[in-house]
């Protein structure tokens, strides 16, 4: 006679995983909202360390490239453009290299993937006080370069940017876990430096450098704290550093001397509305969703909203 235990089927054991079909694919786009992280290449200390070597090799080679002789003998325009080219070109090299992501993704992790519209509102509503100001007291010049023009409003402001915050401290404050003070502060010092030492070797009266140097480190850790707040679009920081270009070049205070009164006064009128626009941003009609306004110490993947 069978034992009645013996007949009765085996229990099935009860899956520990989701059925196949509940899994996201494999490869599939991060649900909406949330913004895929980048693969950190090690410790937060090798990915300062390589930070700061990189942006050493690239401001190296940049100025490299700046005084070859090779370049005066090309047309103008593909002459200037080498070093921006050539800088961007191996931001994204050092970027794939930290974070072990090809090529095309550095875009993404620099912050140029964020809307241009609204930075470019941003950056025109936020240097008004400049535009009224040099529209009433200055002349605006007669014989102006177009392509000194277009360099001064986006290409210097484009290369500056992406080298010091995009690359330098999106690094540094977001995968390093440096404070923002002092990851903010890395690009403007060695920007000053660069400047002193420029003016220095060109037999300038030091005084004029040094006050356009303290200029640089503050206007510097303006922009980064524009960055942060406007949820890291780097569009933001550049295209407000253009506007400030443009009407600086355009009615051509750049020729009367760093120390000229008025021109001092409107920007930092300019700042100061930069930072009330930015505390407001989500008033705005062109603004984006909120970010914090006042950094700390961030780390890991960047806070974004979609």
């Amino acid at each position: 006679m069978t034992d009645p235990k013996s007949a009765r089927p085996e229990a099935k054991p009860t899956p520990t995983t989701p059925p196949p079909a509940s899994r996201p694919a494999a490869g599939a786009a991060p649900a909406p909202g949330r913004t895929a992280p980048a693969a950190a290449a090690g410790s937060p200390g090798r990915i300062a360390l390589l930070t700061l070597g990189l942006l050493v090799a690239i401001l190296a080679l940049s100025y490299l490239i700046y005084d070859l002789e090779a370049l005066s003998r090309l047309p103008p325009i593909v002459g200037w453009l080498v070093q921006p080219v050539l800088a961007l070109g191996l931001v994204l090299v050092g970027i794939a290299w930290i974070h072990r992501l090809p090529f095309g993704a550095g875009l993404a992790e620099l912050g140029l993937r964020a809307p241009i519209g609204p930075a470019f509102l941003f950056g025109l509503f936020a240097t008004l006080p400049m535009a009224i100001w040099l529209g009433l007291s200055e002349a605006p010049l007669r014989d102006l370069d177009p392509l000194t023009l277009l360099f001064t409003l986006l290409v210097w402001p484009f290369v500056e940017e992406v080298i010091f915050i995009g690359f330098a401290f999106r690094r540094l404050y977001r995968h390093a876990g440096w404070g923002f003070l002092s990851a903010a502060l890395v690009g403007p010092v060695i920007f000053a430096v660069l400047h002193v030492g420029n003016s220095f070797f060109a037999d300038v009266e030091l005084g004029k450098p040094l006050f356009a140097a303290g200029l640089a480190i503050v206007g510097g850790m303006l922009l980064a704290w524009l960055f942060v707040a406007w949820a890291d679009n780097l569009w933001v920081p550049i295209l407000f550093h253009g506007m400030m270009n443009f009407w600086w070049e355009g009615f051509g205070l750049d020729r009367a001397g760093i120390g000229v009164v008025g021109s001092d006064v409107v920007r930092v009128a300019a700042a100061a509305l930069a930072v009330a626009l930015t505390l407001w941003r989500h008033r705005l009609p062109f603004g984006l969703k909120p970010a914090p306004v006042w950094p700390g110490r961030a780390t890991g993947a960047s806070t974004r909203p979609a």
